[in-house]
């Protein structure tokens, strides 16, 4: 379940209800990503840009966001125009 992937991402990157953990949040949110939910691959991007769980990693970054604006995500278009 794409949506309840990235609830589960969205707590751990938060602190909500657990322990923050920004490795677990990008686990769920590479679920969810995969599973179709664009916000989830939007997340992940903004942790590889950010280097937060993950190898920092501009590149990675970008096709995520790529991803998510073809899937009709608008910040990630915004975010995209940016870098």
């Amino acid at each position: 379940n794409a949506k309840g992937c990235y609830n589960l991402g969205y707590r751990h990157k938060k602190g909500t209800g657990v322990v923050q953990d920004h490795r677990k949040a990008n686990a769920f949110f590479q679920k969810a990503c995969h599973g179709g939910h664009m916000k989830s691959c939007f997340f992940l991007g903004a942790n590889y840009l950010d280097g937060k769980g993950v190898s920092q990693n501009q590149r990675k970054a970008k096709q995520l966001y790529q991803k998510a604006c073809t899937g009709k995500y608008q910040k990630a278009c915004e975010r995209l125009k940016a870098l």
